[in-house]
């Protein structure tokens, strides 16, 4: 089954996006970046944080009870559409409200 790309991101919790909007795209957005970029640091980022919490569950949940929730759900593969679709969501949004403004 095909789905567009407002579909899948709106398949995006709200958790997630939350994250996605104040944390990853304010680091990660530097004009250069595309969508599929981006996803793929954030899942980087989120499979290295659940290493460490098979390595000391006490470490993990003291430095990063922030994300303790969403972290699974960026790092599974299946996940990964969903989390490209809603940045290039987020990019379009701005492209067409600085086209606007002009």
């Amino acid at each position: 089954m095909n789905y567009t790309q407002q579909e899948l991101a709106d398949l995006c919790p709200e958790d997630v996006a939350e994250f996605i909007d104040n944390e990853v795209l304010p680091e990660y957005t530097d004009g250069l970046n595309t969508s599929e970029n981006v996803a793929d640091f954030m899942i980087d980022e989120a499979i290295d944080r659940l290493r460490m919490l098979e390595i000391d569950c006490a470490a993990y949940h003291r430095l990063h009870a922030k994300v303790a929730l969403i972290d699974p759900y960026i790092a599974l593969s299946q996940n990964r559409k969903i989390l490209v679709a809603f940045i290039q969501t987020v990019f379009d949004n701005w492209y067409e409200e600085r086209e606007d403004s002009k």
